[in-house]
């Protein structure tokens, strides 16, 4: 008889989220009304802890509230751990943001109008910055484009343009087949080898 090979199922894509709200009756409702997709890895009533956003870091999950706020020190902390974190007022409105951001984690160039690419090609420290050395591949880079630095296919963070230089120059953009110096804003953790996709919706 002959023998039955195990079938591997792909793994499944899901959304980590913290999800927080002003009373339990808001907080039922957006339960049964996530879409497909989303992964609730904790969820409760009252503002938001320091200890949800260090569980987001943990775990790469989105804090989304529903009228709740979020006072300056958690969101400076947020910042600063580079967690996502939301409040809306309006439930068809937090749906839509989770919707999007599934979508982008399944397709991470999801509702971006790709301007241009580039490829980072070398890095370079002057002071205490990190400089990227790259060369555009497609389209062209502009200075006040919105940037995802991309690796192996992932998105790896979403960043602007502190600086763009081009023979030492700064410059507003950076054609086809040109190289360029790159200084991001926030920090990127980049290597050699990562892409710079242009965000032409500003």
């Amino acid at each position: 008889q002959p023998m039955l090979r195990p079938t591997f199922m792909p793994a499944k894509i899901e959304l980590p989220v913290i999800l927080k709200a002003d009373v339990a009756g808001s907080l039922e409702a957006l339960v049964h009304s996530m879409p497909e997709g989303i992964e609730i890895i904790s969820s409760g009533v009252g503002n938001i802890s320091e200890n949800e956003i260090m569980m987001a870091k943990a775990s790469g999950a989105h804090v989304v509230a529903f009228n709740v706020p979020i006072d300056k020190t958690n969101a400076s902390l947020a910042e600063l751990e580079e967690v996502s974190i939301v409040s809306f007022h309006i439930i068809y409105e937090l749906i839509e943001y989770l919707k999007d951001q599934f979508q982008q984690l399944i397709d991470p160039l999801y509702g971006i109008k790709v301007s241009g690419k580039a490829e980072i090609l070398a890095e370079f420290k002057i002071n205490k910055d990190r400089i990227a050395g790259a060369k555009v591949t497609e389209g062209e880079i502009q200075k006040d484009n919105p940037l995802i630095i991309m690796r192996n296919n992932k998105v790896l963070k979403r960043t602007k343009l502190k600086s763009l230089k081009q023979s030492k120059q700064e410059v507003n953009k950076v054609t086809l087949g040109n190289e360029f110096g790159a200084l991001f804003s926030p920090n990127v953790n980049f290597q050699v080898g990562d892409l710079i996709i242009a965000n032409a919706n500003n």
